[in-house]
């Protein structure tokens, strides 16, 4: 992996046309647009599996209300 530093003066957002978030971009080693979308796009997980074959997508459960916590009305 490489981290990037972002440009002041030409943000990295702008060149990837982040507009919403959670955004994630994929880019190659070359710096071709691999994914750009939300992190949840299944598009995007097929994709990593490409690269990764052993990687697992995170199974994200819903959060439930602890017992003293009563319902907004």
């Amino acid at each position: 992996a490489t981290w990037l530093i972002d440009d002041p003066k030409q943000p990295l957002a702008r060149l990837l046309r982040i507009a919403d978030l959670p955004t994630v971009a994929l880019l190659d080693t070359s710096g071709s647009v691999l994914f750009n979308g939300h992190p949840s796009d299944p598009k995007l997980w097929n994709l990593l599996r490409q690269v990764a074959p052993n990687l697992v997508r995170p199974t994200v459960h819903p959060a439930t209300p602890s017992p003293d916590e009563s319902p907004s009305e």
